[in-house]
């Protein structure tokens, strides 16, 4: 798999949690809170699952996923 090219994006999505964190206090207090800079954190992270998820499909079994239950 391609454990080199997916390490490097997880990292900078750490970093940037992290950061949030001198910005945001997180806590279940805060659950209503909304930021376009959680947003996009948690888009990206689903693309990168999603990629992922597609990579470990085609090592499994040799061709692209056709459908999205695949």
């Amino acid at each position: 798999m391609k454990e080199n090219l997916y390490f490097p994006v997880y990292q900078k999505i750490e970093n940037e949690v992290i950061n949030l964190t001198s910005s945001i206090y997180f806590s279940d207090e805060q659950i209503n809170v909304y930021s376009l800079q959680i947003a996009d954190l948690i888009i990206r992270c689903s693309i990168e699952l999603e990629s992922i998820a597609k990579d470990i499909y085609r090592e499994n079994n040799g061709k692209d996923p056709q459908k999205p239950g695949d």
